[in-house]
């Protein structure tokens, strides 16, 4: 199949938003370019289990489309027990989708935790060869057969399927230049600093690096600079930083293999080897007699992997829909969404929690005021949907201290209210009363010579001085009711100090309603 030069990215004849021909079943994890399991109707011998990589084009401009669709078609000329094949190109208004043939089998992300290291060498040695027919592949158009230097450039271990044939073959071998710089997380890790540097003279020695991280996590056990920033890799790598890899002790044999690895993930890429191929010959040469051969693999794979790769190829053939992951997590609400009312409770008043600015009840033994503290919850940050509720608590405690301040200053003011108290009350200067009622005014007793005049005191208050009630009573038919009150003078204070008001916190001298 003759590659095109100039790929046209418009929709082909093809198009169709609701073609059923190819039937998308489920998504295959979380990649940079999605991966779906689909059935393909167009294939002469009926639906055929497919795997289809699809792209929206907003995502990304017109000239990566027309890249990625190029090195599509190019792929799909190549034919390699070790490359997954590329089988069609479908151009539509809204995507674009690249179908490849779908492999029974297990990603190498599954099995690499149990699998020993000669078998991690034997999916390494194949993946190095398919790497080597990609990056070899030529045009059959042109006269002096000149490759097209394709580079996979975001090998990581997603991108290796182990089949049940015991052959490891590479996926994913086409995608928009800039989706691979999209890697996060732990698949920057498997990049080779060019890539993660986004530079475009990167070439088939980058997906050389990539293996190199493969190898070295065989040989050690262990993930290769897990949880880091492509910014911090790029940074180590490029000083000279790299990781050193430990030897399995029961496998000295391997030992020479550390060399291999480090001079694939040389930050240089000058110091790496030359091809795939020149790293899969001194794999093999160090490997020798103890890298199985497929048909071991294959046994090993089928054992582990069998019954549940015949189940799944078994239910996506019946088309059997699933959704995945990936469209669950989409569907749910945010958090953010959900009412805090129906979720969370109020929390319950704690021992320690400060108080609002405490009314002043009146004490009947000592005839003054005293402080009566009204404990409220603590305040916590509470949301907007609550405010309302907390705001009518303040307010009923508001109204419960202004209520409980003017029951204190009418007790502490009264002239019955305290009969011990009333001998302390300093006298009061009589406002002359209009005409109408002095003639029912009754005058105290002036005091006799001797009886002295009673020290001036004052009540055991905090409020400030006020005009104080007359104690002469107004006759009004047969009822004798007090009279108005009238101004009163204070003599100066006494020496003692008298009893001052409780002081509030500085909390409450700004009090926030809202912080409740």
């Amino acid at each position: 199949m003759a590659a095109l030069p100039t790929p046209d990215p418009r929709p082909d004849s093809r198009d169709g938003e609701s073609d059923p021909r190819v039937r998308l079943l489920r998504e295959l994890g979380e990649q940079v370019v999605p991966a779906w399991a689909a059935l393909d109707s167009r294939a002469a011998e009926g639906a055929r289990l497919v795997v289809v990589e699809r792209v929206e084009r907003e995502a990304f401009d017109d000239g990566e489309i027309a890249d990625w669709i190029r090195d599509a078609r190019r792929l799909s000329a190549l034919e390699h027990p070790n490359v997954a094949r590329v089988r069609d190109v479908v151009i539509r208004r809204s995507d674009v989708l690249v179908v490849s043939e779908f492999v029974d089998g297990v990603r190498w992300t599954n099995f690499a935790a149990s699998a020993p290291l000669e078998t991690a060498l034997r999916v390494l040695v194949d993946a190095l060869t398919g790497l080597s027919a990609i990056h070899n592949l030529r045009d059959p158009g042109d006269p002096r057969r000149q490759p097209f230097k394709l580079v996979h450039s975001g090998l990581t271990p997603d991108c290796i399927v182990v089949g049940l044939d015991g052959v490891s073959r590479v996926v994913g071998a086409s995608r928009p230049r800039s989706a691979t710089a999209r890697l996060a997380g732990s698949g920057s890790a498997y990049l080779a600093p060019e890539v993660l540097l986004e530079d475009e003279s990167a070439d088939a020695r980058a997906d050389i690096y990539s293996v190199g991280v493969l190898l070295w996590e065989a040989l050690s056990g262990k993930r290769f600079l897990p949880d880091m920033q492509p910014s911090a890799i790029v940074t180590q790598l490029l000083g000279g930083r790299v990781p050193a890899v430990t030897v399995p002790e029961a496998s000295p044999w391997a030992a020479p293999l550390a060399d291999v690895v480090m001079r694939a993930l040389s930050a240089d890429p000058e110091k790496r080897f030359s091809s795939a191929a020149a790293m899969s010959a001194e794999v093999r040469r160090i490997g020798a007699l103890k890298v199985p051969l497929a048909i071991r693999l294959a046994a090993d794979v089928r054992e582990a992997f069998g019954d549940t790769a015949k189940a799944r190829r078994e239910e996506l053939e019946r088309g059997e829909v699933r959704p995945s992951a990936i469209s669950l997590r989409a569907s749910r609400p945010p958090v953010e969404e959900l009412s805090i009312d129906e979720t969370e409770e109020l929390p319950e008043a704690s021992p320690s929690a400060s108080t609002i600015p405490p009314p002043m009840a009146p004490d009947e033994g000592a005839g003054r005021a005293v402080p009566a503290p009204i404990a409220t919850p603590a305040p916590p940050q509470a949301p907007a949907g609550r405010r309302q509720g907390m705001l009518r608590i303040v307010a009923a405690a508001f109204a419960v201290l202004m209520v409980g301040g003017g029951i204190v200053w009418v007790a502490s003011r009264g002239p019955t209210a305290h009969p011990a108290a009333a001998a302390d009350v300093p006298p009061a200067v009589a406002r002359p009363a209009s005409d109408s009622v002095r003639e029912s005014v009754i005058e105290p007793p002036a005091p006799t010579a001797s009886e002295p005049a009673a020290a001036p005191t004052t009540v055991g208050t905090s409020a400030p001085p006020m005009p104080a009630a007359s104690t002469a009573p107004v006759a009004l038919g047969s009822t004798r009711i007090p009279a108005p009150p009238a101004p009163v003078v204070h003599s100066p204070l006494p020496a003692s100090p008298a009893p001052a008001r409780p002081k509030r916190s500085p909390a409450h001298r700004e009090y926030d309603p809202q912080g409740i």
